[in-house]
């Protein structure tokens, strides 16, 4: 199963419709046909928060989808320190976790680690594995982008203080405890709640 968010909506692109509730738009991909493009799915999911898009490959609906729109590719982490707590960044009023765009000719690996430090001032960070990749869908001056996020486990064992990167709008900085979660994530975005779940924190 692989989602794409829009605002509050979601694209769902999966291979089994018996986990959905009857009311449920489902949306069948085909190949060639015209419900694969763009504005048919776009059209559709105007009055609706949650479209399912039913695919006997969902990764290949996806890619089919998704290559339709101008693409941007980002990384990002989930950090660790050595109390448990996690990394999260205050930014545009949500919290959220640290990450920013691919620049040309560097490893994708490499760009997760630099935008946690770029945005939160410490280094010193440990990359562990890969924990999923997540899609955002937005409009840009009236074009359609699709953001790809790979975000990756890492920890921390320092105790420098925080450099909130403020041109990127970062006002506040925090190790969160677990138990404090929640909280946290109640005004957050559905994409960091999947890296979350990803990582096999329990949400709420």
């Amino acid at each position: 199963m692989y989602k794409i968010y829009f605002a509050d909506k979601v694209i769902i692109f999966d291979n089994n419709t018996e986990k959905y509730n009857q009311g449920t738009a489902i949306l069948s991909f085909e190949r060639e046909g015209i419900p694969c493009e763009k504005e048919a799915i776009l059209k559709m999911l105007e009055p609706l928060k949650r479209l399912v898009v039913v695919a006997e490959n969902p990764e290949e609906a996806l890619s089919e989808f998704c290559s339709r729109f101008k693409r941007i590719k980002a990384a990002g982490g989930l950090v660790v320190n050595k109390e448990g707590n996690i990394l999260m960044i205050f930014r545009f009023n949500r919290w959220d976790l640290p990450k920013g765009k691919l620049e040309p000719g560097e490893a994708i690996e490499h760009c997760s680690t630099r935008e946690v430090s770029e945005e939160t001032g410490i280094n010193g960070l440990v990359r562990g594995k890969h924990l999923c990749d997540t899609f955002h869908m937005y409009q840009l001056k009236g074009e359609w982008i699709v953001k790809t996020t790979s975000w990756y486990a890492m920890s921390y064992a320092g105790d420098e203080p925080f450099k909130p990167q403020t041109e990127e709008g970062i006002t506040g900085i925090e190790w969160v405890p677990v138990e404090k979660l929640d909280k946290y994530l109640q005004t957050s975005y559905s994409t960091i709640k999947d890296v979350f779940e990803s990582a096999g924190y329990m949400i709420r």
